[in-house]
């Protein structure tokens, strides 16, 4: 969605926040199927090794997927209570975050292949499905959260980004979240 186009404003995009409500069918999905699984491991016997992997995999997925995300929740609460918008600010302490969240994700994605080189198959099968569970049930949970938030505080929240468009290509000038109510 375009709106203020011009040089001295810039080019305003807007999109769900926390993620568009098609994420939140996706995740379902997902975490049906893992559940699914999963059943199907424990029938079949898995031994105390793999559930212990799916254990530790799943919580440390949660760990590093909610902790993040609640962090931000909280500031982007706190000014939309102060009836101002969310401004993420680029600081040397949110590219710190955001490398160790890509470098998560790419463990998640090459890990499992790595990891299937050493593992016995129930337990790295365990692993792989406890990632998959860990993601499905963060996000899910998150965007539960993020939307009775909304209901009890009467808004809607909607992540925008101001770019500029340059000789260079695309400038982000601003970007964070509001509320419409």
């Amino acid at each position: 969605m375009r709106s203020g186009e011009g040089p001295d404003q810039g080019i305003m995009e807007v999109a769900e926040y926390p993620a568009p409500r098609l994420q939140l069918a996706v995740s379902s999905v997902m975490l049906l199927v893992s559940l699914i699984l999963l059943v199907r491991v424990f029938i079949r016997g898995s031994t105390l090794q793999g559930v212990a992997a799916l254990l530790i995999s799943f919580a440390f997925t949660i760990i590093f997927l909610c902790a993040p995300q609640l962090r931000e929740f909280t500031e982007v609460g706190r000014a939309i209570g102060e009836g101002r918008a969310y401004v993420k600010k680029v600081s040397g302490q949110e590219l710190s975050r955001v490398l160790i969240e890509a470098l998560f994700l790419l463990s998640v994605v090459v890990g499992p292949f790595a990891l299937s080189a050493f593992l016995p198959p129930d337990t790295w099968f365990s692993v792989v499905l406890g990632v998959t569970t860990g993601f499905s049930v963060s996000q899910i949970g998150f965007i539960l959260y993020v939307r009775g938030w909304e209901k009890s505080n009467e808004v809607k929240l909607e992540q925008y980004r101001v770019t500029l468009e340059g000789g260079k290509g695309r400038l982000v000038l601003e970007r964070g979240v509001r509320a419409r109510r």
